[in-house]
């Protein structure tokens, strides 16, 4: 069980995944997520090569993510708020 310190993105009360940050890293982590996803979003309408800006932005969502278990509260379905 994690410390309630080291948790950058307490799980959601209802439903799965994370809520907002808790943490100071874990705003950092959502800024750099966002801009990176801004530049991606700038080449997309830039290029022609839509597959490969789209696969950066799957692999950037897919590395948010992986912090998310890694740094969050536990995730499991919760039903209700107790």
């Amino acid at each position: 069980m994690r410390r309630e310190e080291d948790i950058w993105f307490r799980a959601k009360r209802i439903g799965f995944g994370w809520g907002p940050p808790v943490r100071w890293q874990g705003w950092i982590v959502l800024l750099i997520y966002g801009l990176l996803m801004s530049i991606g979003i700038a080449a997309l309408q830039q290029t022609r090569y839509h597959g490969f800006v789209l696969s950066y932005m799957a692999l950037l969502t897919c590395i948010l993510i992986v912090i998310c278990i890694w740094k969050g509260g536990p995730p499991r379905w919760h039903l209700n708020d107790q």
